[in-house]
């Protein structure tokens, strides 16, 4: 009968821990700014390795390449990162970047800002 309540505990604390996650990120959508960078490269290769390299930053929810425009759209939590910490990872692995326009991901205006990193 132990190893019963044993399973049900651990079920519990893991229902438990799976309701905290989802409270935390419906918490922390909620708090997501978006950043679209210009970067000089294009093809479809690219974009996989530039989407790829992105959404493996810590704070980084979401990511997307347009090659046509030449751009990376990013939403991002800004309390684990922010567009200057994702411009200079872009550099160190080989992406120059400049801001083409930067808001609150809630919002639907926008405000422009001028700043390059390159090397």
């Amino acid at each position: 009968m132990n190893r019963y309540r044993l399973f049900g505990s651990i079920a519990i604390a893991l229902l438990v821990a799976m309701m905290a996650t989802f409270v935390a990120s419906a918490q922390s959508s909620e708090d997501l700014k978006q950043v679209k960078l210009k970067i000089g490269v294009s093809g479809s290769v690219e974009k996989n390795k530039i989407e790829t390299i992105t959404n493996a930053f810590k704070g980084v929810s979401e990511s997307e390449f347009n090659i046509p425009e030449k751009t990376l759209t990013v939403k991002y939590n800004a309390d684990e990162i922010n567009t200057e910490m994702l411009m200079h990872l872009l550099k160190v692995v080989g992406y120059d970047s400049e801001i083409a326009q930067e808001r609150k991901s809630t919002d639907n205006e926008t405000e422009k800002t001028k700043s390059t990193v390159k090397g």
